[in-house]
């Protein structure tokens, strides 16, 4: 006999007789004992049929199932809430002007800046873009990288938005 694997709490052996793999029911009948638990289990086989006669005890090895795989990390998204954002020429004479884009994933975000604003008017800093004081009317972008670390759970995903603010 085999070692045998368990397989929902029961390990059966395969069975060879001169090289031949016997089938059970077919070729033999058996009866098994201590084959529930890790360690050496029993068979007591019985031949069936004209082509075997007999009576045999053997022993096998009741090996543990290998454990189930992980399961695979799942794919996460990057949202991001706010893209775009208008104001009006009179609120940035005053004061510069702030806003967060509200990204989001499942794990946690890092940002780059891979173009800047041309006139370098708008910054953007830890998911938050800021619009200078006394910026004068037009359309200023910024383009960032976000990526969004792997974990267990999560692969890693990267998202590159263009943030675009308009002044009226």
């Amino acid at each position: 006999a085999s070692d045998a694997t368990l397989v929902n709490g029961v390990a059966t052996p395969e069975i060879t007789f001169n090289g031949t793999k016997l089938v059970e029911g077919k070729d033999y009948t058996a009866t098994y004992q201590n084959n529930t638990a890790v360690g050496t289990g029993t068979a007591i086989i019985v031949g069936a049929g004209d082509a075997y006669a007999g009576t045999a005890t053997v022993t096998f090895n009741v090996k543990e199932a290998a454990p189930a795989p992980a399961p695979a990390a799942a794919a996460q998204t990057i949202k991001v809430k706010t893209a775009s954002k208008t104001f009006k020429v009179k609120d940035l004479k005053k004061a510069k002007k702030t806003f967060d884009i509200g990204a989001s994933a499942s794990t946690k975000l890092t940002y780059k800046v891979t173009k800047k604003d041309a006139k370098k008017k708008i910054t953007f800093k830890n998911g938050k873009v800021t619009v200078k004081k006394g910026t004068k009317k037009g359309t200023y972008k910024v383009t960032v990288k976000i990526t969004a670390k792997a974990s267990a759970d999560f692969q890693a995903a990267t998202k590159i938005v263009t943030i675009k603010v308009k002044v009226k």
